[in-house]
């Protein structure tokens, strides 16, 4: 697994992997508030 810094164009595939992970949309929509907040310190995306 290579880890890097989360792109932009990265975002939307996050947010639809956490709406299928999780029985609600919630937690998908937390992590989208968090990656707003703490932009410089978090964002890592594995592929």
């Amino acid at each position: 697994m290579q880890i890097r810094n989360e792109l932009p164009t990265d975002q939307a595939a996050v947010h639809a992997l956490n709406c299928l992970a999780f029985e609600t949309q919630a937690e998908a929509h937390l992590v989208d508030a968090l990656r707003e907040q703490a932009a410089p310190v978090m964002g890592y995306f594995g592929n």
